[in-house]
């Protein structure tokens, strides 16, 4: 019996040099998922990490501020009148909201990262879909600002998941209002293609950087000029994936000083 390296040695040249580069090839594409496994590790572990510094940050505040309410409360009980009581109270009731909006941030994104965001779809009637989302969001910003409303039908029903399109607008919503201070207007513009909707909402605010435009739809990333605005850097993440899982589409274009507009591009029907 010959053994394989007597095999080899009697091949003609080329015979041996397809083999060599065939596992050269192999050895090649082995390099290439292992590197690829390890960066992938390597951005899971440092997304993790900002998660931890991010969320210990965001919640250091409301757990100290309920507890700071808590102790005045027991503290002084005897003395304060029942609007000092209720103003006390719905302090902590608005802490424990944000805690609550963190904790489904963060829930969403886990459930993206393990293939569970699936889309549910049904009937959606999107205009009057749309105007509910602005009343909640004017109502929750305390109405700091006004929304321009743009639709070109009195009606219009869409294929989709009512779940889904809520993430996506809600969170456009608010970080249209929140990275606009000092304006008092953001708009939401719908127009009809042949076979998509097309959702943008602009605003005339801060805006993001060009080196920042290609990360923002990264978990607990930011825009540099942002540091001084409340936030977890969650919401666009949460936007793209949701998108994604609708089969559509997300633009972004932006400038510094200019405000920025996001527009989603969803099927009419699927």
């Amino acid at each position: 019996m010959k053994s394989l390296c007597q095999k080899e040695m009697e091949m003609m040249p080329d015979e041996r040099k397809t083999i060599t580069t065939g596992r050269e090839q192999q050895r090649a594409q082995e390099t290439k998922a292992l590197e690829s496994a390890i960066r992938k590790e390597k951005e899971l572990v440092e997304m993790r990490t900002r998660f931890v510094s991010i969320a210990s940050h965001e919640f250091r505040f409301p757990l100290s501020s309920i507890h700071h309410h808590v102790e005045s409360m027991k503290a002084n009980i005897q003395h304060l009148s029942k609007e000092e009581a209720l103003a006390t109270l719905e302090n902590i009731q608005l802490q424990t909201k944000h805690m609550t909006a963190l904790l489904e941030d963060i829930l969403t994104i886990e459930k993206s990262e393990a293939g569970k965001m699936k889309a549910n779809t049904g009937r959606v009637e999107l205009r009057h879909f749309l105007q509910c989302i602005i009343s909640e969001v004017l109502f929750n910003t305390h109405h700091t600002h006004c929304v321009q409303f743009n639709f070109p039908r009195p009606s219009l029903e869409i294929e989709s998941d009512a779940k889904l399109l809520r993430n996506i607008f809600i969170n456009l919503l608010n970080n249209a209002i929140n990275y606009s201070p000092g304006e008092n207007e953001v708009s939401l513009s719908v127009t009809l293609g042949k076979s998509k909707v097309h959702i943008s909402i602009k605003d005339n605010g801060i805006g993001i950087d060009e080196k920042d435009i290609g990360r923002i739809f990264e978990p607990f990333t930011r825009g540099s000029n942002a540091q001084e605005i409340k936030g977890t850097g969650l919401g666009l993440s949460i936007v793209k994936r949701a998108v994604e899982a609708l089969d559509g589409e997300l633009l972004a274009k932006s400038k510094i000083g200019e405000g920025s507009l996001f527009t989603v591009m969803l099927h009419l029907n699927r």
